[in-house]
């Protein structure tokens, strides 16, 4: 009998080593997010690596925009559009609530409430 515990003793240790073998050196992405409100909008991020968001106000037109920055990118929310590198990729209803900017696995998501309004592969 205490043979067999032994082997199951040793047969478990062995399990363990080798599952938390297999974890070492597996890359973890962090996540960053963050918002910021202009007026009735709300601007929304979630990225794979550091980002931020900033608004800012046109001091001639009077335009306030809101920039998510992010690894290789920017998208600028503006009133009625928005762009991506300073290409305009969609065009949004100027009451539009919640922008949504999503990068995920090189993958960059644009909702408006929550409909889709921009998706392409970006980056490397």
């Amino acid at each position: 009998m205490p043979t067999l515990f032994r082997f199951l003793g040793l047969t478990v240790l062995s399990f363990l080593m080798a599952t938390s073998l297999a974890g070492c050196g597996s890359s973890t992405t962090v996540r960053y997010t963050g918002d910021t409100k202009i007026g009735d909008r709300e601007v929304k991020y979630s990225l794979d690596g550091p980002g931020d968001v900033t608004s800012t106000t046109d001091a001639e037109e009077g335009v306030t925009v809101s920039t998510v920055t992010f690894t290789g990118g920017k998208v600028v929310v503006e009133k009625a559009r928005v762009l991506v590198n300073d290409k305009e990729v969609a065009k949004i209803a100027d009451d539009a609530k919640v922008v949504e900017v999503d990068y995920t696995r090189q993958m960059l998501t644009i909702k408006a409430d929550g409909v889709k309004i921009h998706e392409a592969k970006f980056g490397k």
